[in-house]
């Protein structure tokens, strides 16, 4: 989904021509490589041949390899029109033909994409048509997101207003009472004891509460980094949700019924506006310090929970942080490089201050207290040789 509002993001700020297609039975322009075989649908079993099976010719839906068989025959057809696959996600693709720059993300059978120009677009989805069936799509709606881009300014807005709004109808939340904050700041949440009690058990045998926790997670790593901490929180008590998980879920639903409206803009910065929020900057944040060493907080619209103890001290956890952040920051790097010049250049502007991930090593090695035994656990653990790590 990152890589979703990256493209987003670039799209905005170099005012492209955006774009949505839809494949019709997508998976079924794919031709299957190994034997599968399945049972005879209804309507279709001869008499006295209801021991027979059928043998796939094509991928379907529902297959283990239909996936991976639709997006090696995509990406055989975007190789043939001009396109390069990013190395860090290759369901992005780009193709430049003299000045006219042309993007394409693809997820399953949907495309969202984008050109320099209006010519660009429609050659882009002529060239989707040509081999596949397809049709453009205008409604505006990405993978539970709506995309509405203005039509002047070129600016970008993300928002699920429609997915929470069918989501709280669905778990019977519509009504709940609004609130202000994502978790009741007063309430005090633990796990519930082994054996749940008997209350706790009758009250959440009709509790949708997995399904609720899954719903919330697809909102938060979407568009609603504001929900991203206590969607995760709320996650961790699956196993063995109570009366006060759920009560925890219904406060968080009034939030997002208050906050419904909520989404994110992305737009062109204007001459000698630096502002947060205007333009192409993506910047990471490793939280690390010794206080906190069993966290692991990612502003990557992500919140993780360390639930190893860690094998040496809390310098190895300190070097996690620091490998996390780095390989988050090198995926960054190659998806925006490989996607455009120009977006690389304004991406990456006030990047090349940075330091390098061997300084950063370097750095980590030296600063904090480590042995050899250390360095030779770290290796192994990251894949990373100790032996090179001293010689940095």
């Amino acid at each position: 989904m990152e890589s979703v509002r990256i493209v987003l993001a670039i799209i905005a700020v170099l005012g492209l021509f955006m774009f949505q297609v839809d494949f019709k039975a997508a998976f079924l322009n794919s031709p299957i490589n190994h034997d599968i075989y399945i049972k005879q649908p209804e309507g279709f079993v001869k008499e006295g041949e209801e021991h027979k099976v059928c043998k796939l010719n094509k991928s379907i839906y529902g297959t283990m390899q239909g996936s991976h068989d639709w997006q090696d025959t995509l990406g055989k057809g975007y190789e043939e029109d001009g396109y390069i696959a990013s190395k860090a996600d290759p369901c992005i693709r780009y193709r430049q033909i003299d000045d006219e720059y042309t993007l394409s993300t693809t997820y399953g059978d949907d495309v969202n994409g984008a050109s320099s120009t209006e010519n660009g677009k429609k050659k882009a989805i002529a060239d989707l048509g040509k081999r596949w069936e397809s049709s453009e799509v205008n409604s505006g709606v990405l993978l539970g997101m709506t995309i509405f881009q203005d039509p002047i300014s070129k600016s970008i807005t993300i928002s699920q207003k429609l997915y929470f709004e069918r989501m709280l109808e669905h778990f019977g939340l519509e009504t709940v009472r609004i609130r202000h904050t994502p978790l009741d700041p007063k309430a005090k949440i633990a796990e519930s004891p082994n054996p749940i009690p008997e209350l706790d058990r009758k009250f959440m045998s009709n509790k949708p509460y997995r399904s609720f926790i899954g719903s919330l997670l697809w909102g938060a790593c979407s568009t609603r980094p504001d929900i991203a901490f206590a969607s995760n929180f709320l996650a961790r008590f699956q196993l063995n949700p109570g009366i006060i998980h759920w009560e925890a879920c219904e406060w968080l639903a009034g939030y997002i019924r208050g906050t419904i409206h909520y989404s994110i803009t992305y737009r062109a910065p204007k001459p000698g506006d630096d502002r947060l929020g205007f333009g192409l900057a993506p910047l990471g944040y490793s939280d690390s310090d010794w206080a906190s060493c069993l966290r692991l907080i990612d502003i990557n619209e992500r919140d993780e929970q360390e639930a190893r103890v860690c094998f040496t001290t809390s310098f190895e956890n300190s070097f996690a942080f620091l490998f996390l952040y780095l390989t988050l920051r090198i995926y960054r790097h190659q998806l925006a490089t490989k996607i455009t010049a120009r977006a690389a250049c304004a991406i990456f502007e006030t990047v090349s201050s940075h330091p390098s991930f061997e300084q950063c090593l370097y750095f980590a090695l030296t600063r904090l207290p480590t042995s050899k035994d250390s360095t030779e656990e770290i290796g192994s653990a990251y894949n990373v040789n100790s032996a090179q790590i001293l010689a940095i």
